[in-house]
Formats: structure tokens, sequence, C-alpha cells
């Protein structure tokens, strides 16, 4: 077993995420792929996903799902940084690579395949590797960005890996090995600004002289 397929569930089921369900489900993953999904006990995606790991295109892969119990009042980026916390340290010890694929970010079924040819081609202190999707904040940007010149644009002619300091986690591969090495993984919130969990671990990466890369020929729809 080399690769965990990770994802993070809101609790309401929406078409987004039933949307995401369905690209799991045709995505031509390995054979050997671990899916690890959390989800709030008791939710409406909790329900759904039963359905969702049923059908014939999980066929006899492992999908495991962790149900956990929210907190009633925490602050929305403090809580997704635990719940990556938790989910990362429940990747089983064999597994080699993480991609984190969030219920908002849908992606052409064969985006894996061309993100996995990158990827193997990527230097050796290559930490993580994203496929572009669209900043929330900035929409016509992607989710990344260096200090220098700050986000990136999202349709850019520039067809090879860019290396920049930090990405998002929609749609995100990680080498397993860095990612435990940096946790836990922690959020900051300060009046309007934020930092969340991705950026965090990204920084934690740069300190270990580790490289982020962002594939800006592929792309995927990021829901908002």
């Amino acid at each position: 077993m080399s690769l965990c397929v990770l994802t993070l569930w809101r609790s309401d089921w929406t078409q987004n995420q039933a949307d995401v369900a369905t690209y799991l489900a045709n995505e031509a993953f390995p054979k050997e792929a671990h899916f690890l999904w959390i989800v709030e006990k008791g939710s409406e995606a909790r329900s759904a996903l039963d359905d969702c790991a049923s059908q014939v295109g999980f066929g006899e892969r492992i999908v495991e799902i962790q149900e956990v119990v929210l907190p009633k009042s925490c602050s929305k980026h403090f809580l997704v940084a635990a719940l990556y916390n938790f989910a990362f340290t429940r990747i089983p010890p064999e597994i080699r690579e993480v991609l984190v694929i969030e219920d908002d970010v849908v992606a052409p079924v064969g985006t894996l395949s061309m993100l996995l040819d990158e990827w193997r081609q990527l230097p050796s202190n290559a930490a993580a590797c994203m496929v572009a999707y669209r900043s929330r904040n900035k929409p016509g940007f992607c989710c990344a960005g260096d200090l220098r010149t700050g986000y990136i644009p999202f349709n850019t002619n520039q067809k090879s890996p860019i290396s920049v300091n930090w990405i998002g986690g929609g749609y995100t591969i990680y080498r397993a090995s860095a990612l435990t090495a940096c946790l836990p993984v922690v959020a900051e919130h300060k009046g309007t600004w934020y930092r969340g969990w991705d950026v965090d671990l990204c920084a934690k990466f740069k300190a270990r002289n580790l490289t982020c890369y962002l594939l800006p020929r592929i792309q995927a729809d990021h829901r908002f």
C-alpha cells in the first residue's frame, strides 16, 4: 500500500460533495489505495458516505470512515487544523504518499495520472505538489503563491511545475515521511487575517529545505 486518499467531509451533504464522491469512485486510483474519510458522527454526510463506499467504482478498495464528534463552538480554521492532525495520525505506516482532496474541489477523471506523472519527475526534496484550483479569496488566482510575487494567476502560459512558498490542500499530494515529520499543523487567526493548516505545513517544509510545487497545466474546479 503506497497511497492514502484523504478527505474531510462537511456535515451537511451537498451536490458539491456528491460530485467529489463520484469523482473518487470513477478515478483510476491504484487498487491498493487506502481511502480515509473523516466525518461528523450522526451527520447527513455520514449516512451518505455509506452509500458512496458501496459504489461500484470503489470495488475492493479499503475505505476507512473515521467518525468524530465536533465541538459546539470553535473557530473554523482551528477546527479544520485539529481534524487534519487527527487524520494524519491515522495514516497507515506503510503509506508513502498522501493525496488530500477537499470536499469542494472537483477534478476531471484522469487528473490523478497527470499529477503522478509530474510528481515522479520532481526533485527528491519535493514535499508536496498541488493541482491548480482557484483561491476562494482571489478567484483569478490559484490557491498558491510565494513571498515575492504573491498569488499565482490561475490561467498562465507556464506548463511546467512551479516552485512556490505555499500551496493549499485542496487537491494536493504529500510525501508521507515529510508530512508526518512536520506535525502537528496549526492555524492562526487574527482579526480578518488567517493562516490555515496547509500554509503552516508549507512553512515547516521550507524550514527543512523541502519544496512545494504547483502544477498550473492541471486544473480542478474549486466550488465556492
